[in-house]
């Protein structure tokens, strides 16, 4: 599998984070330094996303707004936004 530059800080970061929280249930030390990295990651890639979105080239200025909601939740849906509707109805 082949990760892109916006998949490795939030799997790092997940990862990270879980272990975090696993020390924490187990009263480990450095829990909270990891859980704050963890959350530090996802911070980073909330960033990241957002930045690459904006600056993207790929969708029309009142569709940025969902590719941010697919992007965010569900990896990459630019595709389905840039599609064309079936019955060729524009927004208005």
């Amino acid at each position: 599998m082949k990760f892109t530059k916006l998949q490795i800080p939030f799997y790092f970061g997940l990862a990270i984070l879980a272990i975090g929280i696993l020390f924490k249930i187990q009263h480990y030390p450095g829990a909270e330094l990891m859980i704050g990295a963890g959350l530090l990651l996802e911070v980073l890639f909330v960033i990241l996303v957002l930045t690459e979105i904006i600056t993207s080239k790929k969708a029309a200025k009142n569709l940025k707004i969902l590719w941010v909601m697919w992007k965010g939740s569900s990896g990459d849906c630019s595709q389905a936004a840039l599609r064309p509707h079936p019955y060729g109805y524009t927004d208005a």
